[in-house]
């Protein structure tokens, strides 16, 4: 393997110090030395080494894409849309908290997010014609974070006043 180098003394070196266990690279190294004479014969049986390298939280969560939602006006409580990240690192460095950034218009107020799954709800009322940039951020315990914009539109939502007569 070019990553490792055993000096003469037999003790084994880093070669690279670029090893990464993230994906698409290994996370498990495995690889055979044989002590060889200055002629090149082999003086000893192969022995098999393992290396396992650790995880360093390197990798930013990156954010899915989210189209734009359209939702109807209304008073009630409601899941819109679900965001989603992936992380590269593994265990806790890939765990991912979700939080709302951002909203423009004054909509802070209006939204909530789970932190855990990334379920993003209207919490307020809605008004047929409002408009709100929801900006989302995926954060994992390094604080290394990506965000995306959610663009929300309100349509009119289903008749819900009872009809006035005129005249009886």
């Amino acid at each position: 393997t070019p990553f490792f180098i055993i000096s003469n003394n037999g003790v084994l070196h880093v070669n690279q110090v670029n090893l990464d266990r993230d994906p698409p690279n290994f996370s498990k190294l495995r690889f055979q030395v044989v002590a060889r004479e200055v002629k090149g014969n082999a003086a000893s049986s192969p022995l098999s080494i393992t290396v396992n390298l650790n995880d360093i939280n390197d990798n930013s969560p990156k954010l899915a894409l989210i189209p734009p939602v359209l939702i109807m006006a209304g008073n009630e409580r409601r899941l819109i849309v679900k965001a989603n990240a992936t992380d590269n690192d593994s265990d806790e460095n890939a765990e991912i908290t979700y939080s709302i950034h951002h909203v423009s218009n004054n909509g802070m107020k209006k939204f909530f997010i789970d932190a855990r799954t990334g379920d993003i709800e209207v919490i307020a009322k809605m008004v047929a014609g409002e408009r709100y940039s929801i900006t989302v951020q995926a954060s994992d315990i390094g604080n290394l974070f990506s965000q995306a914009i959610v663009e929300v539109t309100v349509i009119p939502g289903p008749n819900t006043k009872p009809p006035k007569f005129l005249k009886t």
